[in-house]
C-alpha cells in the first residue's frame, strides 16, 4: 500500500523535530553560528562531511536506475560534493586525501547498509543531513570575518543553512511524487534519518569534543577544552 508524499514529509518533520532542534544546540554548531569554531576544526568538519556525502552520492549512483527517489538523492549529492569540494580546496585541503575519522566511518557504513536493505530510505539520510538545525545563512557573515573569507568558496556548504529546510523538504516532495512509496519504507525513511541526526551528532563530538577530566580528590569538575 501507497501512502502521500504530503504524510511522508509530515512524518519526517514531527518525527524528527526533537532530534534537528537538539542539533541546533550543540557545540559546534553554536560556534559554527558565531564563528568561534577554529579554522582547523571548521575544515576537519567540512573533510568528514564530504566523505559522508560522497559515500551516500555512490550508493544512490549506483541504484539510481532503479527508483526516481534514489535518483534524487543522487543528483542532490553531486550538488553537495561540488560544493563542499570547493570550500576544502580554498583552505588547500585535498578532498581526495582525508581519511574518516571513527564516528565518519559508523556513519558511511550506516548509509552502505541503508542502500542494500531499504534504497529509499536514502532520502531519508540525505533529509537528516541538510536539515541539521542551522540558523539564517549558518553564521557565514561571522566564519567570513573569523577566516578572512569573501562568501562563496569556503562557506558553500554552510552558505544556504537557512534554505536546507524549505529546499530539502521540497526535494522530499518532489522525490516522492508519482513514484510508489510504501508504508514499511516510509516507516524505515524516517527511522533512518533519526539515526542519521545521532551518528551525525557523534561525529560533531568527535570533531570538537568535550573533555571531561578525570576526578580529582573527590570533586569532579566538567571542563571543556576549547581547541585551537
Amino acid at each position: 500500500m501507497t501512502i502521500a508524499a504530503d504524510s511522508t514529509l509530515r512524518r519526517l518533520q514531527q518525527e524528527t523535530r526533537i532530534p534537528h532542534e537538539r542539533a541546533g544546540r550543540r557545540r559546534l554548531r553554536r560556534a559554527l553560528r558565531s564563528g568561534t569554531l577554529p579554522r582547523k576544526l571548521y575544515t576537519d568538519w567540512l573533510a568528514q562531511r564530504f566523505l559522508i556525502h560522497r559515500v551516500l552520492e555512490r550508493e544512490a549512483a549506483a541504484l539510481a536506475d532503479r527508483s526516481p527517489v534514489v535518483r534524487r538523492v543522487r543528483d542532490h549529492q553531486r550538488d553537495v560534493l561540488a560544493n563542499l569540494r570547493a570550500d576544502l580546496t580554498s583552505f588547500n585541503v585535498s578532498p581526495d586525501t582525508v581519511r574518516p575519522i571513527a564516528a565518519a566511518a559508523k556513519l558511511s557504513a550506516s548509509i552502505e547498509h541503508t542502500a542494500r536493505f531499504s534504497p529509499v530510505a536514502l532520502l531519508g539520510i540525505c533529509y537528516a543531513l541538510h536539515v541539521t538545525g542551522d540558523g539564517p545563512r549558518a553564521g557565514v557573515q561571522q566564519l567570513c570575518r573569523a577566516y578572512g573569507l569573501e562568501p562563496g568558496p569556503g562557506t558553500l556548504y554552510v552558505g544556504t543553512g537557512g534554505k536546507h529546510r524549505d529546499a530539502d523538504a521540497c526535494a522530499v516532495e518532489r522525490a516522492v511524487e508519482n513514484a510508489d512509496i510504501t508504508r514499511l519504507e516510509t516507516h524505515a525513511l524516517v527511522a533512518v534519518a533519526r539515526t542519521t541526526y545521532v551518528l551525525a551528532a557523534e561525529l560533531e563530538d568527535e570533531v570538537f569534543p568535550h573533555v571531561v577530566p578525570k576526578r580529582s580528590r573527590g570533586i569532579g569538575l566538567a571542563m571543556t577544552s576549547e581547541a585551537t
